[in-house]
């Protein structure tokens, strides 16, 4: 999960709230981790940011 972007801004203190309840941490982007070992990266949120889906080709 990331903050609310583009329309859903307006959401962001209630995604905080929702991750801080379930034991989430809004700001890790695990997906940073992996990113440098992935060639041909493309990257995309839906939902206002709520869901963040990256693509590529690992070890290449």
């Amino acid at each position: 999960m990331a903050r609310p972007t583009g329309n859903a801004v307006w959401a962001s203190p209630l995604a905080q709230a929702a991750c801080w309840l379930g034991g989430a941490d809004i700001d890790a982007h695990p997906w940073t981790v992996v990113e440098p070992d992935v060639s041909g990266t493309r990257s995309w949120s839906r939902w206002g940011g709520h869901v963040r889906v990256c693509v590529g080709t690992w070890g290449g």
